[in-house]
């Protein structure tokens, strides 16, 4: 499974499966977030989402 996969499936996904993808799940005006700033590109390389 690629990077940016897995990082889909761990975010909208997930917020769809939960029946809350219109609140939460994708980085849009209106939504709620988190956001996790990492030093690298976890797009490219999932592992490097442990680079906080």
């Amino acid at each position: 499974m690629h990077a940016l996969a897995s990082i889909k499936i761990a975010t909208l996904n997930g917020a769809t499966a939960l029946g809350m993808n219109q609140s939460i799940g994708t980085i849009e005006t209106e939504k709620a977030v988190d956001l996790l700033v990492v030093d690298s590109d976890p797009s490219k390389n999932i592992y490097d989402i442990r680079k906080v």
